[in-house]
């Protein structure tokens, strides 16, 4: 294989599909507004700046409220015939509850609107190497297989593909340690009781849980990335460099010798140039060794 292709969800935009997460919330409007509605009650400050960053925000449940209020609804009743130990427990256990059932809902509407998704526009068609070429797609939808007739096994659906019976990967990307941080800096509380303690703590994991394991992840594919080691063209399409997907393309280029490699980049009207150049720089490559190109330039 010579040629890898690194596809993000600016790839899909290109083809005019809908795929941006501001369309998402559109979708949910029309099609699962009690799904908006749980978003809303949940999360702070749902506004379009915070659909445009959706995987991102998905770590800003006010949790505090939510803790709080299961922690009052649910405090151990000493004085009850009934109280067992079982009972300091149960506002965490409520709390994982609803929080669980919430994401859930949200994964699988989700897919249910990747799905509804049109196929592309085929005047959009950019020029693709479908010989010894790998394809490596963040994107959830089919336009590899659809649209290029690419063979689905030179595709490697990273996060999972929506036609199909497997679970699409959906979430941030912050660990655990700094969610923690960032949740009592945010709130600027006292640990509280034991109840409401717990109760916080068991928030806290659940939005943890909602997260991208992207180690893991690159672990479970190692072999698929040790095939990898005679490419000697990269072609990063529709994506954005944002920091959550940058482990991946480590992952890549530690793959492949450096010396001969062309790699090649697209940019949307110089959005993320900053970015491109920022994470090319560090992994030790100068302006002179990638090229940034417009999708437009390689419509066929």
């Amino acid at each position: 294989m010579k040629n890898l292709y690194i596809i993000g969800n600016g790839f899909d935009l290109h083809h005019n599909i809908p795929s941006k997460f501001l369309d998402y919330k559109k979708w949910l409007v029309k099609n699962k507004p009690s799904i908006l509605c749980t978003i809303n009650e949940l999360f702070d400050s749902v506004d379009d700046c915070w659909w445009s960053h959706f995987e991102t925000n998905l770590t800003t449940v006010d949790m505090l409220q939510i803790a709080c209020q299961s922690a009052f609804e649910n405090q151990p009743d000493f004085a009850s015939e009934h109280f067992r130990d079982a009972d300091w427990y149960t506002a965490e256990h409520d709390v994982r509850l609803k929080l669980e059932a919430a994401f859930q809902e949200i994964t699988i509407s989700f897919k249910e609107w990747i799905l509804s998704l049109s196929q592309g526009d085929v005047s959009k068609k950019i020029r693709i190497k479908k010989k010894n070429s790998l394809f490596l797609t963040f994107n959830y939808t089919e336009t590899l297989e659809t649209l290029y007739t690419i063979p689905t096994e030179q595709i490697l659906y990273i996060h999972g593909k929506a036609n199909s019976e497997e679970k699409l990967i959906l979430g941030h990307g912050m660990s655990f340690k700094d969610l923690a941080y960032i949740f009592e800096k945010r709130e600027k509380i006292e640990s509280g009781d034991y109840v409401l303690q717990r109760a916080k703590n068991s928030a806290v994991y659940s939005v943890y849980n909602y997260r991208k394991p992207v180690e893991d992840i690159i672990n479970n594919y190692n072999r698929w990335f040790e095939k990898l080691n005679s490419i000697t063209h990269i072609h990063i399409y529709g994506h954005s460099f944002s920091s959550i997907d940058l482990p991946y393309f480590r992952k890549v280029l530690s793959c492949i010798s450096k010396k001969s490699l062309s790699i090649e980049i697209s940019d949307y009207h110089d959005e993320n140039q900053v970015a491109i150049e920022s994470f090319m720089s560090s992994e030790g490559y100068n302006k002179d060794q990638y090229s940034i190109v417009s999708l437009n330039q390689l419509i066929e």
